[in-house]
């Protein structure tokens, strides 16, 4: 009993305490509560909370160091061959040896070369290499004259800050200044980045095979930046990104060759065939794009509002169309994607084979050069955003423009046309002084012809591709895909099989066909050429995207097969 009273008497104690501790808070203005402790705000995963919002935007104050009137001037000694390495000679002959085999190449042959962006003084030859010096471009490797890539070694001092220095010599370029035209116009253009460039005079001592100290001229060419971190750096983009540029990519999904690193079977050569990776090297983030992009369930405009800025993709496509850069339909294009984001911006990769005349093919012209490549062909079925587009190449033709146009152009003629009429590229520019000029600024006009074709162009069927004709009970059966009309238009297909490539000697000559199908009897042993075009109700015609080649000669709209 005494225990117990003990022990409500220290209950009592304890309530005592408390209240008069609530009491004295009172009496100071507060209240005393208990509070929890603060909760961490969770993580969320990264498809949770991805920078959807951000933008692209350039820096472009880097572009005031470039000055657009000078030609600089870069001189390179080319040593004798160690470590593998080629003579000069052997460098520019190796890509058009007949014999040679693409597929068998693992790495691309070089020089090793000494840099120097002044021309040296003493009569002290280099022993030592700073740099390397590799042949770069695809179809143009085999031009007569070479374009350039030189990698300057680690301890060498970068070219204003440059330490790859592409230097492109344009060879189906007859005016020289295309690829760097566009570019600076692309300084220009809101939602876009555009790289530096710089007219650039090469001058070579080889030392590989000959001793002759002195330098010869190589003549006009262009440097542009290279696409790697420190070109996202300096344009204030993010140097984690994801950044592809596409070897021969139309936004499929190519399983056998787009892996994670994380699977077994990935092999980064097969994967740089389709794109050429340059940043990130975690590649779940393009699976996961293009996944979408080729998930036909899903609606194709809100794919693209979760994986593309629409501002940046329609500006791309319309500078394309503007410019007439035919050659962007699987490649010429760099894919980037800030980390930590879940969208994917255009940036525009080589237009020296811009505003050229005629096409090749119809469907070279507008949409129709991009409705191989699933995105747009998905994308474009909708005539809203057939109307974007229109409106983006309206805002765009404000930015290229006459004016703009003329001023650039006379700042190249000034630049540039003493060059190319002195050895060594006045052997392959002949034209008179004012030959050139009038050439130069036949592009004003182009612009204005590529804006007006792109409405022409929505008046025609779209391409499509012809299958394999395949022999079956006695007949041989030509299929082909079904084309497609903005308009809705009735279609239908004219299909005709000859025994020549010009289809002098037509077999079958058929028109009207509703259906995109054609079976014939059996034929005897030989060769045949078939090809198949489609007409609207209106008579606008479209040939299909198949092509063959015969020497040098391309036959557009036409496949070929041969019989045992």
């Amino acid at each position: 009993m005494r225990f117990k009273g003990m022990v409500l008497i220290f209950f009592i104690f304890i309530a005592m305490i408390i209240l008069l501790d609530i009491f004295y808070s009172l009496s100071q203005g507060t209240v005393a509560t208990l509070v929890e402790p603060e909760k961490e705000e969770p993580i969320l995963p990264y498809e949770e909370n991805p920078l959807n919002d951000l933008k692209l935007y350039d820096n472009t104050d880097i572009y005031h160091q470039d000055d657009d009137t000078h030609i600089y001037e870069l001189y390179v000694t080319i040593l004798p061959p160690q470590n593998g390495s080629l003579t000069f000679n052997e460098l520019n002959v190796y890509y058009n040896q007949p014999n040679y085999d693409d597929s068998l190449d693992i790495e691309d042959p070089f020089v090793e070369a000494y840099f120097e962006q002044v021309k040296p003084t003493g009569k002290d030859l280099p022993h030592s290499p700073n740099a390397t010096m590799k042949i770069r471009g695809q179809s143009s490797r085999l031009a007569r004259v070479k374009s350039y890539k030189i990698k300057l070694f680690d301890t060498t001092e970068p070219w204003d800050g440059f330490d790859i220095i592409n230097l492109n010599k344009h060879y189906g370029d007859k005016l020289k200044i295309v690829n760097k035209f566009c570019y600076d116009y692309f300084e220009l253009i809101p939602d876009f980045v555009s790289m530096r460039t710089r007219f650039v005079k090469l001058y070579v001592r080889d030392l590989s095979s000959a001793k002759d100290s002195s330098f010869v001229n190589y003549g006009l060419y262009t440097f542009i930046e290279q696409p790697n971190k420190n070109f996202l750096r300096t344009h204030g983009l993010d140097v984690n990104a994801h950044l592809y540029k596409a070897e021969y990519f139309e936004f499929y999904r190519y399983a056998s060759h787009i892996k994670s690193k994380e699977d077994m079977t990935f092999d980064s050569d097969r994967f740089n065939q389709v794109l050429d990776a340059k940043g990130n090297d975690n590649h779940e983030k393009i699976i996961k794009m293009l996944d979408a992009v080729n998930d036909y369930s899903l609606d194709i405009n809100e794919v693209v509002d979760q994986y593309f800025d629409r501002d940046n993709l329609y500006t791309w496509l319309a500078v394309n169309i503007l410019l007439n850069n035919i050659d962007t339909n699987s490649r010429n294009f760099i894919l980037y994607s800030p980390l930590n984001s879940d969208i994917w911006f255009f940036i525009p990769w080589d237009y020296d084979g811009s505003l050229r005349d005629p096409y090749n093919s119809k469907w070279q012209r507008s949409i129709a050069n991009y409705w191989g490549m699933v995105l747009f062909e998905r994308l474009f079925k909708d005539p809203d955003n057939i109307y974007e587009l229109s409106q983006k190449i309206e805002e765009l033709s404000e930015i290229i423009n006459e004016e703009n146009t003329k001023k650039l152009l006379n700042s190249y003629f000034n630049t540039v046309i003493n060059t190319l009429q002195s050895h060594p590229d006045n052997q392959y520019m002949r034209d008179t002084k004012a030959e050139y000029k009038q050439e130069l600024f036949s592009i004003i006009n182009k612009i204005e012809v590529n804006r007006q074709d792109y409405y022409v162009s929505l008046e025609n069927p779209l391409p499509f591709f012809m299958g394999e004709p395949e022999q079956m009970d006695g007949e041989y059966h030509f299929v082909w895909e079904a084309s497609y009309d903005f308009q809705g238009d009735d279609l239908t297909y004219h299909f005709a099989l000859s025994t020549d490539p010009d289809f002098n000697h037509l077999l079958v000559n058929q028109e009207n066909i509703k259906s995109t199908q054609y079976v014939i009897p059996n034929l005897n042993p030989g060769n045949y050429f078939w090809k198949v075009t489609v007409y609207d109700s209106k008579g606008n015609s479209m040939d299909a995207f198949d092509y063959i080649r015969l020497n040098d000669v391309i036959k557009y709209g036409v496949k070929s097969f041969n019989i045992d």
